[in-house]
């Protein structure tokens, strides 16, 4: 009888310990698993913030060598353009100056548009000259992003707000939760007749972010 008692109760520290090392391994299951889980979408957020920034700085180079913004001379026979270096009367042409912009004008069709815009993204692009203050802005959308319309209408009605501010509210309102921002500045100069200007350069891109995937083998 004290033989089948000592087997009970060895049975039972058995079962005991099994069913503790099942829990264990259970457990150590689901942390390898959320841990994995976690830092998928850390990366996946990682590599979606990169790729807003590449863009915008890509969208910076452009501009900054744009023969439709910077200013040229003729040397020698051949035309020499001035990177970084932006031609007056060139943004008057391309850019909207502030006083145009406080109207509600707030994109210009073609021009260096068909340059940069990327698809499923927002552009706000303002240039300040630091010397007088003088200030041109432009904005403009890919309107495959169902958003954009609404986004811009959001930039007219809100025209006496400053530029920046005017895009982070409307930003926030219409395509927040769908997309990442980026904020990118450059030091330029502008050429004004005689004169250079130190100016600013500054890109706020916005692109809808793609939808996050996960597969698991």
């Amino acid at each position: 009888m004290l033989n089948d008692f000592m087997k009970l109760k060895k049975a039972q520290a058995t079962f005991i310990m099994q069913m503790i090392t099942a829990f264990f391994a259970i457990g150590a299951v689901a942390l390898l698993y959320f841990m994995f889980y976690g830092r998928y979408f850390d990366i996946h957020a990682i590599i979606e913030s990169n790729e807003i920034e590449r863009h915008a700085i890509n969208i910076g180079q452009i501009l900054l060598s744009s023969k439709k913004l910077v200013y040229s001379e003729n040397i020698a026979g051949e035309e020499r353009f001035y990177r970084g270096v932006f031609d007056k009367s060139k943004l008057d042409e391309n850019f909207i100056p502030e006083e145009e912009y406080k109207l509600g004008i707030v994109e210009r069709e073609g021009g260096i548009k068909e340059d940069i815009t990327y698809p499923n993204s927002v552009i706000g692009l303002t240039i300040k000259n630091l010397d007088n203050n003088e200030i041109w802005h432009l904005a403009f959308a890919d309107y495959n992003l169902k958003e954009s319309s609404e986004f811009i209408g959001c930039l007219i009605r809100n025209i006496g707000i400053a530029f920046t501010k005017n895009y982070e509210e409307c930003r926030k309102t219409y395509l927040a939760s769908k997309t990442g921002t980026f904020e990118k500045s450059f030091p330029v100069l502008i050429k004004d007749g005689n004169s250079l200007h130190p100016a600013r350069l500054t890109i706020i891109l916005t692109e809808k972010e793609r939808p996050l995937t996960l597969r698991i083998v």
